[in-house]
């Protein structure tokens, strides 16, 4: 996660290095859309408002003449642009397909004990089980071990 996260083309980070190399506009497109992941919630970190900070500096600096361009851009030729362009993307997906994989074959600790007890668990309704953490949601059924309450003893309730 904290790859991709590097890999965004924003600032000082990988992915805005690379953005530079590719063309001058694109960090401005990746600060766009950092704000847009921050405005949505979707990262929500303190780091991450310190690195749009970064961000945009960059590009208003860029787009008020106080910087001038990278000048990686105009080193490129249209050829290591590309392939520069297309190691990014693959860079990417792999990272993404590896986080996919990840939890392919894992187990979560209740599965474990169960499986070290013999034992067979239960699933919610409406769920196949073939997730990972589908049976710590088992639990949470109204056939469960919940008293009619709705609170749980071992947590207080």
């Amino acid at each position: 996660m904290i790859n991709l996260f590097n890999l965004l083309p924003i600032g000082g980070l990988d992915g805005g290095r690379v953005a530079d190399a590719l063309h001058p506009a694109l960090p401005a497109v990746g600060l766009v859309g950092g704000v847009g992941l921050a405005a949505s919630g979707a990262i929500a970190n303190p780091i991450f408002y310190l690195v749009l900070l970064s961000g945009a500096f960059q590009v208003g600096g860029q787009l008020f003449g106080f910087t001038p361009p990278p000048p990686a851009h105009y080193r490129l030729t249209t050829g290591p642009m590309i392939a520069t362009a297309l190691a990014y993307v693959a860079c990417i997906g792999s990272l993404v397909a590896g986080m996919a994989l990840n939890n392919v074959g894992r187990k979560s600790p209740r599965r474990l004990e169960a499986e070290e007890r013999g034992e067979v668990l239960d699933r919610a309704p409406g769920h196949s089980g073939d997730g990972v953490y589908n049976d710590y949601f088992a639990e949470f059924t109204s056939d469960s071990e919940f008293d009619d309450s709705g609170g749980d003893d071992r947590w207080g309730g």
